[in-house]
């Protein structure tokens, strides 16, 4: 709802309509900020119906509607960057307590009650009297004692996200605030109505602090069902060996479908689960096979923090089709400044056989089981992952062998979290010739100290042959790019040490002479057809364990 720019404001009142409608809102060139006056000098003059009023709504009025306030009007409740901050159908409970302010003030939507006037004061004959105040301001104060205090308690799960406590004007009065009779029959005097006003004043915020308040709770909902957005499959992947990854017209949708998936193929789908707020406990997947090896399939889980690439959980190999429930061992670590997490799920699939028969797949996430049972991060949201590639040096080639070493390097810099996986795709190596082996090496002070975790490329793979063999990419690849997952959870990695990503490679075409298969090509050549063909190394991401980096 728009909000006009009151004419007069307080430093505390300015901050609050800020907060509400950030700087999109503009003060009027009329608007100034205004302090409160100690007393409304009145000593000098004749005690009059107007000086009455004025020493009232400089002291009284003026008071209350300095203060920063929420309204119907004017009110947020701080979701982050959740978004429904200002949903009045998500806050119903919230706004039903919230009363209106009275807008044509000179305070605006922080107005509680405007000024009086002349025709307000009512009178008997004679001097004015205290009588004549109460009967003249008891109406106002009843109004005015609509001042109260909301807290404002946002979470996730059971764990505060956001706790603030505002001013507001909400919907109780109370009539009988003032007891006039302590004042009754006698003359006002301009030295101590002054005091008597800021008193009343005091009463006022008095009940609102400690009498008219308020507690709202918000706890942020669930993402929709899966089916209902609440899952959206990105994309899929083959790692090593033989899968087809033809598109099937699931993209955004909570399935996935794989026409095959041969012997040894290993493959793992991607799902978004957008603005997660509680633990997600497990998931229930249908998983229907077909083919000679619909009984092959194993399957495993991991999620990890869209944003901040940290595995967040992981559910090792197991068989079973059908409608299955996975539950993750401990509860999932949301961020502790977001309201909100983007997760992924990687549905991780390997078929064990003869690479010659196949296995279909269709899985579909049918539901997304969650509680409050949430751990806060203690790990920075900042992985770095994007900042490697630019920051590569590399290839380094090395053509003298009977296949061609190709070496990148990248020294690990303001990283928070250690890593754990790290995938690599060389962008056009789509044709089936292409092969590669690799690993990834940890380096200190000039010295290796470590390399990663069941790697392809080893110091005894000297010959064309063995690296044919060793490879993993050797069986029907239905020419899809060569994505590689490094598993360097294995090492103690720090800040300063140098990765290096070792590679071989060989573009395999191999030819028969006097009925033997002979290797053809050698490093040299090798080297010609990588730079011919364009071949680039590109860093996918980086998932990290859930534990700061050694320093």
């Amino acid at each position: 709802m728009p909000v006009e720019s009151p004419l007069k404001y307080s430093r505390e009142s300015f901050d609050l309509i800020r907060a509400v409608h950030n700087n999109n809102f503009r003060f009027s060139p009329e608007s100034r900020m205004v302090g409160l006056n100690e007393n409304t000098d009145k000593s000098n003059q004749p005690v009059t119906k107007q000086s009455v009023l004025d020493v009232f709504n400089t002291q009284v009025i003026e008071r209350i509607n300095y203060l920063a306030k929420y309204s119907k009007q004017l009110w947020k409740v701080e979701v982050g960057d959740y978004g429904n901050g200002t949903d009045p159908n998500a806050h119903q409970l919230l706004v039903g307590h919230l009363g209106y302010s009275d807008t044509n003030n000179e305070y605006g939507v922080m107005a509680v009650k405007d000024y009086l006037t002349l025709n307000d004061f009512r009178d008997q004959e004679g001097e004015i009297t205290y009588d004549d105040a109460a009967n003249t301001f008891r109406g106002s104060i009843s109004d005015l004692s609509r001042l109260g205090r909301v807290r404002i308690v946002v979470k996730k799960g059971n764990t505060p996200y956001s706790d603030n406590t505002y001013y507001a004007i909400l919907n109780t009065r109370d009539e009988n605030l003032i007891d006039y009779n302590t004042i009754r029959n006698s003359i006002v005097s301009s030295g101590n109505f002054n005091s008597i006003c800021k008193s009343w004043a005091n009463k006022i915020i008095d009940r609102a602090n400690n009498v008219n308040v308020i507690y709202y709770e918000y706890k942020l909902p669930d993402p929709p069902p899966p089916a209902e957005g609440g899952v959206k499959f990105l994309k899929k992947e083959a790692y090593f060996e033989s899968v087809s990854l033809d598109g099937d017209g699931r993209w955004g949708k909570n399935s996935v479908s794989y026409g095959a998936i041969f012997g040894e193929g290993d493959t793992t789908a991607y799902f978004e689960i957008p603005k997660v707020t509680r633990n997600l406990k497990g998931v229930r997947i249908n998983i229907s096979t077909s083919a000679r090896l619909s009984d092959s399939g194993r399957y495993g889980i991991t999620v990890y923090n869209r944003n901040s690439g940290v595995i967040l959980g992981h559910i090792h190999w197991t068989h079973g089709t059908g409608n299955r429930t996975f539950y993750f061992d401990n509860p999932i670590s949301l961020s502790r400044d977001r309201s909100y997490d983007n997760l992924i799920l990687m549905l991780n699939t390997k078929v064990t056989g003869d690479r010659g028969d196949a296995m279909g797949m269709v899985a579909t996430i049918e539901e997304l089981i969650f509680d409050d049972n949430i751990r806060i991060s203690h790990v920075s949201s900042n992985a770095n992952a994007s900042r490697i590639n630019p920051e590569l040096i590399g290839p380094i080639f090395d053509s003298t062998g009977n296949f061609l070493k190709i070496t990148y390097k990248y020294t690990l810099r303001d990283c928070y979290a250690k890593p754990s996986v790290i995938r690599s795709t060389f962008s056009r190596s789509n044709q089936n010739e292409h092969h590669f082996i690799e690993r990834v090496e940890q380096w200190r002070d000039g010295a290796r100290i470590g390399i990663s975790q069941n790697p392809t490329y080893t110091e005894n793979i000297i010959s064309r042959k063995m690296l044919h063999s060793t490879s993993r990419f050797n069986g029907n690849r239905h020419n899809t790019l060569i994505t590689m997952r490094h598993d360097v959870s294995n090492l103690d990695l720090k800040n300063g040490d140098e990765l290096r990503f070792i590679y071989g490679y060989a573009y395999w075409h191999p030819r028969w002479i006097h009925n033997t298969l002979v290797p053809d090509s050698n490093g040299v050549n090798d080297l010609q057809i990588f730079e011919r063909e364009r071949l680039k190394l590109w860093i996918d991401s980086v998932l990290c364990k859930e534990e700061p980096i050694s320093q």
